[in-house]
């Protein structure tokens, strides 16, 4: 169960299964609540299904003693394709580009609870449902680090291409940041190795995401002599 709250900076859980990525703070960070200061562990996405439409909420805080999962209303606003519409009983978050309801809270009686029952997604391979309230961060890391001007020109050749909000100014990806760092110039070295191993080059590289077993290191080894190259994931 999902509680609705103007108030909240951010998205919360305290179910650690929810999320679909999920980034783990180096040092604990803290958050005021209304009884104490309570420790958050880390953050990013989580994905919910409603009525046949998947809803990524994103920042996800992981604050493990929070009492309720609550989503954040002003973070929802955030996205400018999105907006409020009430009826009784109910308040609805409203896509204002297709018009349909992303998802809707509700309350019982004279409660001022608005929640609503949407279980967690954490595979949507086969799944037959629209994806909802899609960012360009999403998207940039999904689609190969695609710059602003092919997202800017995606929606004049692709039909039904999904509507969304690009900042200007965008925080700096750090596999873009890697991948267009220049190498520094190699020296001319007339040596050669005479025999196997005699000479062996190695490089560590690190990935942002964990891999399908678990890795977030890969070391290559690299043979002077044979030029035979091996790899290998830590």
């Amino acid at each position: 169960m999902w509680l609705l709250d103007s108030g909240a900076s951010a998205h919360f859980t305290n179910n650690f299964n929810t999320f679909v990525e999920y980034q783990p703070y180096v040092k604990p960070h803290h958050s005021q609540t209304a009884n104490c200061l309570a420790s958050v562990l880390g953050k990013n996405s989580v994905l919910i299904c409603f009525n046949e439409n998947i809803v990524q909420l994103s920042p996800m805080i992981y604050m493990p003693i929070c009492t309720f999962q609550l989503v954040s209303l002003g973070t929802l606003l955030k996205n400018n394709c999105l907006y409020v519409q009430s009826t009784k009983g109910y308040i609805h978050i409203i896509d204002d580009c297709t018009k349909h309801n992303v998802i809707s809270f509700h309350t019982h009686g004279d409660s001022t609870m608005y929640w609503v029952r949407a279980p967690p997604v954490h595979d949507i391979t086969n799944a037959n449902i629209n994806m909802i309230a899609i960012d360009y961060k999403l998207l940039h890391h999904q689609l190969r680090h695609s710059s602003k001007n092919v997202f800017s020109a995606v929606h004049k050749h692709v039909k039904d291409y999904p509507s969304m909000t690009i900042l200007p100014v965008e925080p700096i990806c750090p596999g873009c940041q890697l991948g267009k760092q220049p190498n520094r110039p190699f020296v001319v070295n007339e040596s050669h190795t005479m025999k196997p191993f005699e000479l062996i080059h190695l490089d560590l590289k690190f990935f942002e995401t964990k891999s399908y077993h678990r890795s977030r290191y890969i070391i290559i080894i690299y043979d002077d002599y044979t030029f035979m190259g091996w790899i290998k994931p830590l």
